[in-house]
């Protein structure tokens, strides 16, 4: 699929649609690993608020894929739940400690992104 910043307007586009706006959702996953230039990206993985998974959860007609309990929006987007659990670290925190950075992808958008040092932990952890 390749991530590029269209395609995570795209993906902020459609969360926008489901009333999440830009600061209640975290890029993580390989959609990060992509942004930094490591590898390409198979999906979007993103983790959102709590509230607003919930929310994803009670309107989603098969809410749970996967060892991430993941919400499949659409062929290439996933909402993962705590994706850092093995580091100790649960959604909610990612947002509360501020475990994330911002970034710029157009002149008008931000977005978050998770720390590396967190993915980068998992992969360790999961021997990827």
């Amino acid at each position: 699929m390749g991530v590029d910043y269209k395609t995570l307007l795209k993906a902020l586009d459609l969360l926008e649609e489901y009333n999440i706006k830009n600061d209640e959702v975290i890029f993580v996953g390989g959609t990060l690993l992509e942004i930094l230039g490591l590898r390409k990206a198979g999906d979007i993985d993103v983790i959102v608020r709590p509230d607003k998974r919930k929310y994803l959860e009670s309107i989603s007609e098969n809410p749970f894929v996967g060892a991430f309990e993941a919400i499949n929006l659409t062929s290439e987007i996933q909402v993962l739940k705590n994706p850092y659990r093995y580091s100790g670290i649960n959604d909610d925190q990612c947002y509360t400690d501020e475990l994330y950075r911002t970034i710029k992808i157009d002149s008008d958008t931000k977005a978050n992104i998770i720390l590396p040092e967190l993915e980068f932990g998992k992969k360790l952890f999961r021997d990827r």
